[in-house]
């Protein structure tokens, strides 16, 4: 081998080392296995977690809605639908019916005052303390015979109305000149009458503990230390919230300002009750106060 031989291929070995050191000493990362590259690519975001098998289920248990309020009237035919049937007066100091008045969808009504004592009439709407946008606010009821033992049946002011023991109940309070069928018979200006019906029961209500407040008082118990009260925003019964009447416990020391043995179904009173709810004070709202 002559020396100009010698010398190429001690080059070419020198260029074969370099490379390899080169290749060796650098940081060149080789291209990764697929699966690798694939694995390193998703984020924590997109890997589903696993299923917590001691986490707790979706509670199930939905609160109660409360039963509409039935006697909470949007539209005169919702009013009409309501007074349609069979109303009972039961005088308080009696506990029975002593006279029903059917009044039927198609304005007709009869009086019915027992040992078949019977009078027809017919029944309607009107406005007398009200705009005409507001809901009526008065019966008007007429006879359709003259009848020699019974003049009128009479024209009444609708009243506070309520729901008590699964019965309605409504105040109606005498508007027209003269005599009704009520103080013709029973010298009352004022009955408040009783529909049996499906009365839906709202959950009890809580009694306003350390409160003022108007009240329309509906029943008592025989002993008079329970009232049977429905709140009211002002001296006219006019309802708050549900038309439910709850039942309130009276001191014994309470301030009857007006005996309660002298209160009538659908009188608006005055109360005031302790920290336990219970009624320490009573007066009726004199029924001379100018409500409208």
């Amino acid at each position: 081998m002559n020396k100009r031989k010698i010398l190429r291929f001690i080059a070419a070995c020198v260029c074969v080392l370099l490379a390899s050191a080169l290749t060796a000493g650098c940081g060149v990362r080789l291209a990764p296995d697929p699966t690798e590259a694939e694995d390193h690519g998703r984020t924590a975001a997109s890997v589903p977690a696993a299923a917590d098998a001691t986490a707790p289920e979706a509670s199930s248990d939905v609160p109660e809605t409360p039963p509409a309020d039935p006697l909470a009237f949007t539209t005169e035919e919702e009013l009409r639908a309501f007074l349609t049937g069979v109303w009972d007066y039961v005088p308080d100091d009696l506990g029975y019916s002593v006279l029903t008045l059917e009044l039927r969808a198609d304005g007709g009504l009869t009086v019915n005052r027992g040992a078949g004592a019977a009078y027809e009439g017919t029944w309607r709407l009107e406005r007398l303390y009200v705009s005409d946008a507001a809901l009526p606010d008065w019966l008007c009821c007429s006879l359709s015979d003259d009848y020699p033992d019974l003049w009128a049946i009479g024209d009444y002011l609708l009243g506070p109305r309520t729901i008590v023991d699964g019965a309605y109940m409504m105040k109606w309070t005498q508007v027209n000149n003269g005599d009704s069928v009520f103080s013709q018979f029973f010298d009352v200006y004022d009955p408040a009458l009783v529909k049996q019906g499906a009365a839906e029961a709202a959950a009890p209500a809580e009694r306003p503990a350390n409160t003022h407040m108007y009240a329309v008082f509906w029943k008592e118990s025989e002993d008079g230390g329970v009232l049977w009260l429905d709140d009211a925003i002002d001296i006219r019964g006019e309802n708050t919230g549900r038309h439910d009447s709850i039942p309130y416990p009276v001191q014994p020391t309470a301030d009857q300002r007006t005996p309660i043995d002298s209160l009538h179904p659908g009188d608006v009173v005055e109360i005031q009750t302790d920290a336990s709810g219970a009624v320490i004070m009573v007066r009726k709202i004199p029924e001379d106060f100018d409500m409208y």
